[in-house]
């Protein structure tokens, strides 16, 4: 699922990407997801259409789930930014502080995503400030 939406969310437009993500849903494993692989399906599905309230709802329901699917480190740290973003983007930003607080002190080395993470944490905190 991630490589689906790692090779073509760049270059496909929503309108092609769609029918991808269409045969995946129609895929009989796609049935039998754990809610929270459920939740990181919702996730790319939403990214890939570019549907930012989507985002963070799925994200919401990622990271709220019982126990958090096997992802990597990467996956992981995309899925935590894309959605505290997309939180603070729909007017949610105590939501996405929430969020970051629960998972940044965790982080032993955020690596590429270091200045993404910081441009989150910071939209985080200025949000709804006047």
């Amino acid at each position: 699922m991630h490589t689906l939406a790692e090779r073509t969310t760049r270059f496909l437009t929503v309108a092609e990407r769609a029918p991808l993500w269409q045969a995946v849903r129609a895929a009989g494993c796609a049935s039998t997801l754990t809610p929270a692989e459920s939740a990181w399906l919702g996730l790319l599905e939403a990214a890939g259409r570019g549907d930012t309230p989507g985002i963070a709802t799925e994200g919401e329901r990622l990271f709220t789930s019982a126990q958090l699917p096997a992802l990597g480190g990467e996956q992981l740290l995309e899925a935590l930014i894309s959605t505290a973003a997309a939180q603070v983007a729909v007017g949610k930003p105590a939501d996405a502080r929430a969020l970051l607080q629960a998972y940044v002190p965790n982080l032993k080395n955020p690596g590429n995503y270091l200045l993404a993470l910081r441009l989150t944490l910071s939209e985080a905190r200025l949000a709804g400030k006047p």
